[in-house]
């Protein structure tokens, strides 16, 4: 037995449609919102919301009177895995460094700000000593065992940059900006970990001025 007459089953439907529509709309958006604000592939915050995040714990920190270092891991032989494995092989690597960096660390704490580099950070660094002796452990959980990748185990490590609040940066984006210096210098160098120094922002300024006077020369 049918309740509705033919009038209401046409609104019924009408309704039912719109319903659907609206839910459409609002996973459409949901997605959206998760690709402006996490990595894709490893599920981790991408480098917008980690500034956010790495923003409130500065403050949180600096209210504490406390100390953490901000640690940028840079996945060695990542490109010789992608170019002789395929990127299937380096995407699994990234999933996996990802879910051993997760397993020791809060979510909120960690993030994949680029291709390669995972974001680290670590509460309680008493200075360079104190920082290190973390970033060790964290090497071991991380780097320790080697990566199943389809046949055959892949052992990696990675090159650290850190930069440690208070004294390396007093805001997110200036810590930020300092790991990365520290970082490029660890890959350079070849050093495992290397620590923020003051002339790492004057010899990062000084080649940009460099690279403008070049640009307006070529211009001209």
């Amino acid at each position: 037995v049918c309740f509705f007459d033919e009038e209401e089953m046409r609104l019924l439907h009408e309704l039912a449609g719109d319903i659907a529509f609206a839910l459409d709309h609002i996973e459409k958006a949901n997605k959206v919102d998760y690709l402006a604000y996490y990595d894709q592939l490893t599920g981790l915050a991408n480098r917008s919301l980690f500034l956010e995040r790495l923003s409130q714990i500065v403050h949180a920190t600096r209210i504490a009177g406390d100390e953490i270092a901000l640690v940028l891991a840079d996945v060695e032989r990542f490109r010789t895995v992608n170019d002789s494995l395929g990127r299937q092989a380096g995407d699994s690597l990234l999933e996996q460094v990802a879910e051993r960096l997760a397993r020791g660390a809060d979510a909120g704490k960690l993030a994949r700000i680029s291709g390669d580099v995972f974001a680290i950070v670590l509460q309680g660094a008493k200075g360079r000593s104190g920082a290190e002796r973390k970033i060790e452990g964290v090497w071991r959980d991380v780097f320790g065992e080697p990566f199943p990748i389809g046949k055959s185990d892949i052992r990696v490590s990675a090159k650290a940059g850190v930069a440690l609040f208070p004294g390396d940066g007093a805001d997110a984006e200036a810590l930020l900006r300092n790991a990365e210096a520290a970082l490029r210098l660890a890959k350079e160098t070849g050093e495992r970990h290397v620590f923020h120094a003051p002339e790492m922002t004057e010899k990062s300024a000084e080649i940009l001025t460099l690279e403008t006077k070049l640009r307006r020369a070529l211009e001209n």
